[in-house]
């Protein structure tokens, strides 16, 4: 911010896309792009893709002007955090994020407590979705099992991912096995890859 040239970001207005590959060592880029963004830019935003080291970082500057308020279009939100474990404000975030208009959400290679994948899959509106990937991530299975059972029998949902998913707090294999292979009723399609 100190260097004139760069002093200023200026975003196009209405963007449709915005995605940011996270730096963990870049406190003036956070700054420069958080203060370039306003309800000009964000008021047609249909997809978020944030993804890289240091999400917590750009999270905690983004939560500033990315609400769902500020996004009522939105309907993709794709987050990779590269195998970190994200801090509870973080999942409050992406909780709150998860507004009745997204048709795919991506939470890959992700780590969250069991209280944290509570709350987001309690906060989402699973009629409307119709793509969930959450590939490499490491998932509560008692926290997805409470989601695929409050899900509709009306649900829109054609495709579900879960390559290489690792299940924590697996008390039955059987149990795991069965939820899988009960979510074909559920989805059109559903990839269960390399599961352990």
């Amino acid at each position: 911010p100190e260097n004139e040239e760069y002093s200023s970001l200026v975003i196009p207005p209405q963007l449709d896309l915005l995605e940011i590959i996270c730096c963990p060592y870049s406190d003036d880029l956070r700054w420069l792009v958080v203060s370039g963004l306003d309800i000009r830019s964000l008021s047609r935003l249909t997809r978020l893709k944030l993804s890289g080291e240091g999400l917590d970082d750009w999270i905690k500057e983004l939560s500033r002007v990315l609400m769902p308020q500020s996004v009522p279009f939105l309907e993709e939100l794709c987050l990779a955090a590269g195998d970190k474990r994200l801090l509870s404000e973080s999942t409050r975030w992406i909780a709150s994020m998860l507004s009745p208009s997204l048709q795919k959400i991506s939470l890959t290679e992700t780590r969250l407590s069991a209280s944290s994948w509570d709350g987001i899959f309690s906060s989402m509106d699973l009629s409307n979705i119709r793509s969930l990937d959450f590939t490499g991530s490491t998932i509560s299975q008692t926290s997805f099992k409470k989601m695929i059972e409050k899900m509709p029998e009306d649900a829109k949902l054609e495709s579900l991912v879960l390559n290489c998913v690792r299940w924590t707090d697996e008390s039955d294999q059987d149990e795991c096995r069965n939820l899988l292979w009960g979510l074909k009723k559920k989805a059109k399609s559903v990839d269960i890859q390399g599961q352990t």
